[in-house]
């Protein structure tokens, strides 16, 4: 009777282990998959976001406004960033602060998604390693990029992270 009970308790606490070590595995999993990928180098969400990077520029001393409600509207539907459930693009400012709104609602963003270079597509205006709008680096001036205060030189292929300060600079 006592061996059959002691029996009884050992498959108890196996079976309570084995579950147990299940979960933990299946949550690891989840976690893994669920929560965030790693895509050219960059961690990103494997879910959809919404994003507040905001943008600064400045051409030769002076602070340049970055205007309300650009990519926001159905004359954006050409753009491959329009969503049409929003009614705008991915990436878009509601107002003249310099935040970027930057959501990816239909599915987990990619790297090709949070390109900062996709904001001035949208935008129309020119921004890369040797210009930033009709400015090109020359005898004037040059085309220079900081990011949370470090300079970067991955310019409109700097992908973005939520809360980025982004200083783009002509000088």
């Amino acid at each position: 009777m006592q061996r059959d009970s002691m029996k009884r308790n050992e498959n108890i606490i196996v079976i309570f282990v084995v579950v147990l070590g299940s979960i933990g595995l299946l949550m690891g999993l989840y976690s893994l998959f669920s929560f965030s990928k790693i895509t050219d180098n960059v961690v990103l969400p494997n879910k959809p976001i919404h994003w507040h990077p905001n943008l600064e520029i400045i051409i030769k001393g002076e602070k340049v406004a970055i205007p309300a409600n650009i990519g926001i509207g159905s004359e954006y539907a050409s753009s491959p960033f329009y969503d049409s459930m929003m009614d705008m693009t991915n990436m878009h400012t509601h107002d003249a602060t310099g935040t970027l709104h930057w959501e990816v609602m239909m599915h987990a963003p990619t790297s090709q998604d949070m390109y900062l270079g996709n904001f001035f597509q949208v935008w129309g205006k020119t921004f890369n390693k040797n210009c930033i709008f009709e400015f090109c680096n020359g005898p004037e001036g040059s085309v220079k990029m900081f990011v949370n205060n470090k300079l970067n030189n991955d310019f409109e292929k700097y992908v973005i992270r939520d809360g980025d300060e982004i200083v783009i600079i002509f000088e």
